[in-house]
């Protein structure tokens, strides 16, 4: 029976700056909605793992996963993207993850259900993944901090 299941999901966070203001007023002085920060989730696939082999038996996969039909956001501040704003953000959203119960689903006539959640950050953009990986320049590989200097040389490469 299919009573211990998986939800698989993506999340990601991304700031918007420099919009147009417009004429709500905010009682904290520093704050303005010109600047948005938002984190977002959306279900990729939800499948059970057959009893009898441990393989993957798929109930349900998001049809469009890029869209943003299935995108839920978790939280949206009136706050400006900075390096340290997404690390805190990350850290939070860990903790969470860390802290999160597998849900608990009872329907009439059929066994409980347990849902387990596994999320992976993975809707990025360059400049929370600089963010993350502590890169200071846009032209830097985030990955192994080779500068377009280093690309043409591939031992200065593997040294990093």
């Amino acid at each position: 029976m299919l009573n211990n299941l998986h939800l698989v999901s993506k999340w990601g966070c991304d700031g918007s700056s420099g919009r147009s203001l417009y004429k709500q007023v905010f009682t904290a002085f520093q704050q303005s909605d010109s600047d948005l920060f938002m984190t977002c989730l959306v279900p990729l696939q939800l499948y059970a793992l057959s009893e009898n082999d441990g393989k993957r038996i798929f109930l349900w996969q998001n049809p469009r996963p890029s869209s943003t039909r299935y995108c839920r956001v978790v939280k949206l501040e009136f706050i400006k993207e900075t390096a340290e704003v997404i690390r805190m953000e990350k850290a939070k959203m860990e903790k969470q993850m860390k802290e999160l119960l597998p849900s608990e689903v009872e329907i009439p006539d059929l066994p409980h259900v347990t849902v387990h959640h596994d999320l992976c950050m993975t809707m990025i953009d360059g400049k929370t993944c600089n963010a993350l990986t502590n890169t200071n320049s846009a032209q830097k590989c985030n990955t192994c901090g080779a500068t377009p200097a280093n690309m043409n040389d591939i031992d200065e490469v593997e040294k990093n």
